[in-house]
This record gives structure tokens, sequence and C-alpha cells, in this order.
């Protein structure tokens, strides 16, 4: 055990952090400063086994361990060190939580070394869909933040319920072209402009987008003379 606790604090030593990749195995180089008795074995699978057996390991061992600042819980030393303070920056950016899927933090002075190469957007979507499952404390920390837990919500009561609100203002209809894009004038929120308005409603009217917004608010939809092909529809929703 003690060899494996000196190979660890090598490794701290050299890298300056406990996180052993999974992949590729870290496999203990053959050569000074590592002890010759440990060359070439995996140090990814040592730390991998010392985390399986946390709970039947010896205290003495799990107190040296936690002396050198090993990890013992992945995850939460992840949510604590990396990803939410990930959140934290990215609002600070972008000054939103509107987290693309495929977003990844990117490598400049922006963000700090510890969280560049996060995939953020595909962390946002996990989170998005183990909601009832987080720790509440966790979901408390997102919303402080302004988590958006559903893109169709927030894509609905941001961008279309107001572009369909002004439009109608102003022209009396909701009968536009399918190529219809939000004007960049003063009547429209600028967080609107240029959004298909157009190709959208079409979509909703015969793409079924949007299902649960719209039954929600059917009242202010048909308003607005918001309707589906057939009466049959509309009266599905209406009833609602």
């Amino acid at each position: 055990f003690q060899l494996w606790v000196e190979t660890l604090e090598i490794y701290l030593e050299l890298y300056g952090h406990l996180r052993l990749p999974q992949k590729p195995i870290f496999y203990v180089p053959s050569h000074a400063p590592w002890p010759e008795a440990m060359w070439t074995k995996s140090l990814t699978a040592k730390v991998r086994d010392f985390r399986k057996r946390r709970a039947v390991l010896p205290t003495e061992q799990v107190e040296a361990l936690t002396r050198i600042g090993f990890i013992f819980h992945v995850a939460e030393s992840d949510w604590d060190e990396r990803n939410y303070p990930a959140f934290q920056q990215y609002k600070r950016i972008y000054g939103d939580l509107d987290v693309p899927a495929r977003f990844t933090v990117k490598t400049t002075r922006l963000w700090p070394a510890p969280m560049r190469g996060i995939r953020l957007g595909s962390i946002t979507s996990g989170l998005r869909r183990d909601q009832e499952g987080l720790d509440p404390s966790k979901v408390a920390q997102l919303n402080a933040l302004g988590m958006i837990w559903s893109v169709s919500e927030h894509t609905f009561m941001s961008l279309i319920l107001p572009s369909m609100q002004m439009f109608h203002a102003e022209e009396g209809t909701l009968k536009m072209k399918h190529g219809f894009t939000v004007p960049r004038t003063i009547y429209y929120p600028d967080s609107c402009w240029d959004f298909p308005l157009g190709k959208t409603l079409c979509n909703m009217r015969c793409g079924n987008t949007f299902q649960t917004q719209v039954k929600q608010r059917w009242g202010e939809m048909t308003r607005m003379g918001f309707e589906y092909p057939t009466a049959t529809a509309a009266s599905t929703f209406s009833a609602m």
C-alpha cells in the first residue's frame, strides 16, 4: 500500500493533480523518480480499485489517501471544482445558461485552465434529463444561475411567443411568408431579431412542434389567430 501512496505522490508532484485519465491508461514509467517495484504497473487501475473499495478500506489507508488529496468521489469533486465553476464562467461570458448541446470549453484566456476541454453542452443535456434525480442543492445552485431546464419552453417563451405577439400587434394577423424573419427594428425585442418566425410557425402548424407550449397557452394563441390545418386539431387543443 505504501508504495502505491508514494507513486501517487510522485504523480501529484509531476502533474499537479490526482485526476488520472481513464483513457489512455497510465502505466508507471520505468525510470526514476518512480519506485522500481512499481514500474509498468497500471496506476489507473489501482486508483479505480481504491475508489471501488472505499467502503472496506482500513481507516488508516483512507486517511493516508485523503491526506495526499486522493479523489474518492469523482462526480462530486468534478462538480465542485470544474463543472459548477464552468457554468458560472459561461454565465459571466454569455449572460445566460443557454448552452448549445455541442459546446466544449475552448482553450482561451476567458476560461481558466482546469475548465478547458469540458464538454459543458453534454453535461447540460445530462442534467436536464436527470433533473428529478439531482441533489436539491445542485438544482438550487443551477436555478440561481438561471438554468434552462426545458429548451423548448425557453425557446417558445423567449423567442416564438414575443415575436408572434408583436407581429400580430402590427399586422392584426399571423399570416406571413414562410421565409419571414423578425426584422431588426425597435418594435421587436433585440433578442428576437433575425428569428425565422415564418418557418417556425409553419412547422408548428404542420409538424406539431411545441405542442405542449401551444396547449398551455391556447387561449392566447387563438386570440392571435393561430390555427392548425384541421378543425379537429384545433378543437382538441381548445378542449384542454
